[in-house]
């Protein structure tokens, strides 16, 4: 087995209307959050607006930025910054995927920075502290909204890298299985591939061919996530498919 060092300190508050303990962890941060949002599903489906009330509950101000692409890229990083230091805000929320959390990883860690965000893409510097973080899970894919890395893309330079840092592990995550009701049949597909792509990557690069429990959790998972997947296509109202694989 080969050397390693686990580090994980995320809260996850998984299940059911687990949007009411948004605003409770929240003001434990702070009392202005930038909430983050992408191309506007969120405000469709009522989820924004479910968050919104919970921060509010809690009397946190918020200010809303939306747009964050699929395929998330630095302006929008760089304009998120800008936001956090003109309205001073203590923290960012992150309503959506992978690409809406990654983008709050990196807004997070760039408001406490003077350089440049992208510097800590491609090694110029390294991350010393962020704004807290929190996210509200709505696609379940690539486990963004309980690990500390991020990928943006730098439009300018057709660069697409990847950081990670201790400090932008959210500080918690909200999980509610029936926010991804919503997501139809091909992303439900898509983030069912995404998973077990992530899953493979250390499966086959392992250095040490002796790692009996971590490739029995690997394969574990993927099956898990194959079966909760084809579960989810033929019923994607189904709670314990869609919460195995948001767990998965």
């Amino acid at each position: 087995m080969q050397n390693f060092s686990f580090h994980n300190p995320t809260k996850i508050i998984f299940g059911k209307d687990s949007i009411e303990k948004l605003g409770r962890e929240a003001s434990k941060q702070g009392k202005r959050a930038l909430v983050l949002i992408g191309m506007g599903s969120v405000k469709k489906n009522g989820i924004y607006d479910s968050a919104l009330a919970a921060l509010h509950a809690a009397e946190v101000e918020t200010v809303t930025l939306e747009g964050v692409k699929a395929n998330p890229i630095l302006s929008k990083v760089r304009e998120g910054i800008e936001v956090v230091r003109k309205e001073n805000l203590d923290m960012v929320v992150a309503v959506g995927g992978g690409s809406v959390i990654d983008s709050a990883k990196a807004i997070a860690a760039g408001a406490n920075y003077d350089g440049d965000v992208w510097d800590f893409f491609i090694g110029k510097a390294k991350v010393r502290s962020a704004k807290p973080v929190l996210t509200v899970l709505t696609l379940a894919a690539t486990a963004s909204e309980m690990n500390g890395a991020g990928v943006v893309t730098n439009e300018a330079t057709q660069e697409k890298f990847s950081f990670g840092s201790p400090y932008t592990y959210p500080v918690a995550s909200i999980m509610d299985p029936t926010y991804t009701f919503s997501v139809n049949k091909e992303h439900s597909a898509y983030g069912g591939v995404d998973s077990i792509t992530h899953l493979l990557e250390p499966y086959f690069n392992n250095e040490n061919p002796n790692s009996a429990l971590q490739d029995g959790i690997t394969e574990s998972l993927i099956r898990t996530i194959m079966q909760a997947t084809e579960a989810v296509l033929h019923d994607p109202n189904n709670y314990d498919a869609r919460a195995t694989i948001m767990w998965s």
